[in-house]
């Protein structure tokens, strides 16, 4: 990383919300002077960028010790592209228009992570007439862009639009000659298809992009896709095939720096070891994986790891270790707010109750993590939590109650089609009541 003591400082004032065109009060950002600044969660940052119409605009921001997404706004307020590709509180976020309207543009700058505080120093690389090429790479960039958030929906039809628009961006990222764009744009693809089921199209997506990322000299986004090749052999339980591939990518992220996917590397290799029964080399590889996601601030992603660690512990029987664990969990997703989470703590934790015969705190916990899977409308969550408590009830007595909550997990499993939750739910049915 480089040295900014001697860079000259620039002191600019919190972002406000509103149209940008309308923020004369705004701190400008000027080629040849670098913002640094101070930021937490819950604090967005703004500036103003004048710009004539036609003008190629990067800006970069070196992150020092806190994730942040760069965001930038038109005149009009039309949000035009965004960044957040450099994983965790250090590397340098990188972001690059076409302006379309002259006026006022508005960069914001967004902390990631709830709970954080930490220094990020912003600068413009490149202010310049606008070439053809540089406006064939900001189309592929929009196209991208379009398909990430179209893949975060997660539903079936926006997965399939996300397929256009990443498909769309590959020519343009070919005729601007950016083998990191192209990479970047077939791992976007390998994951939408993933989502979608189609594993063999995922994967040839996925080993698309490995020569583009190896010819971009990008070892970043080389391990994320070796990462990703990885997990589709974990899902189908090909764990060697996948411990190769979990070991590629942290291999990549090990040599690119990247300390954020390390972490991830880290935890699914893990993940590998606990299905191969291998519970100790699975608690070894966690726990690695969680002292960088502390390093690092990664407040959302230590929660899951954690919560994988204490169903490693609480598959051995070692019940304190799994409560401790998962009670860590509970505190930090107060923090973070990631219900998800929560809620599979608070089921893991149920279990664990359920084994020391406790079963007054089992059932508190399973309402608790049953209610904030309704909340969030995660349906299989809801269909697993009622399976639990279908046999928490059976143990009480309470025998309606749990043929009940039984009932209600076949539903769920009928219409999601999902045969492993209804035969789950038709089996400890008749264990339970008969």
């Amino acid at each position: 990383m480089a040295s900014t003591s001697a860079r000259p400082e620039r002191r600019a004032q919190p972002g406000v919300e509103g149209p940008p065109a309308e923020r004369s009060d705004l701190p400008g950002l000027e080629p040849g002077t670098p913002v640094r600044r101070t930021i937490a969660s819950g604090q967005d940052h703004s500036y103003a960028i004048q710009l004539d119409a036609n003008q190629h605009l990067e800006i970069a921001a070196e992150q020092l010790g806190i994730d942040v997404l760069l965001r930038l706004y038109a005149p009009n307020g039309e949000k035009l592209v965004s960044a957040n590709y450099a994983n965790g509180i250090a590397g340098t976020e990188t972001l690059f228009m076409v302006s379309e309207l002259a006026g006022i543009h508005r960069l914001e700058v967004h902390p990631v992570e709830k709970g954080n505080t930490g220094e990020y120093e912003t600068r413009i690389t490149a202010l310049r007439p606008a070439t053809e090429v540089d406006r064939r790479r900001y189309a592929a960039q929009r196209s991208f862009l379009s398909g990430e958030l179209l893949r975060g929906q997660g539903k079936p039809d926006f997965l399939r639009e996300a397929i256009s628009s990443y498909t769309n961006s590959l020519s343009d990222w070919q005729a601007a000659q950016d083998p990191a764009g192209e990479a970047n744009s077939l791992n976007g693809l390998g994951l939408v298809y993933t989502r979608l089921g189609d594993l063999k199209q995922a994967q040839q997506n996925f080993e698309q992009a490995l020569p583009l990322w190896q010819k971009a000299q990008n070892g970043t986004g080389l391990a994320k896709t070796q990462i990703n090749i990885g997990y589709l052999y974990h899902t189908q339980g090909e764990g060697q095939k996948a411990l190769d591939y979990y070991n590629q990518g942290l291999g990549s992220a090990l040599a690119a720096g990247n300390r954020p996917l390390q972490a991830d590397a880290l935890s699914n290799i893990g993940g590998v070891y606990s299905r191969l029964g291998e519970k100790q080399r699975a608690i070894e590889f966690y726990n690695r994986s969680v002292a960088i996601k502390r390093e690092q601030k990664q407040m959302s992603g230590l929660a899951q790891v954690m919560a994988n660690l204490g169903a490693t512990y609480s598959s051995l029987a070692d019940h304190q270790q799994a409560l401790d664990v998962y009670n860590e969990v509970l505190s930090l997703v107060a923090t973070t707010g990631d219900r998800a989470v929560e809620a599979q703590a608070l089921t893991n934790l149920a279990t664990v109750y359920a084994e020391l015969a406790d079963y007054n705190r089992a059932l508190t916990n399973l309402e608790r993590a049953l209610k904030i899977c309704r909340d969030i409308h995660n349906r299989i969550g809801e269909a697993n939590a009622l399976n639990s408590l279908g046999i928490l009830y059976g143990h009480a007595g309470r025998y309606r109650e749990a043929l009940d909550a039984h009932q209600r997990a076949k539903s769920i499993g009928e219409s999601l089609g999902d045969e492993k939750l209804q035969t789950m739910a038709i089996e400890t049915s008749a264990m339970r009541i008969s």
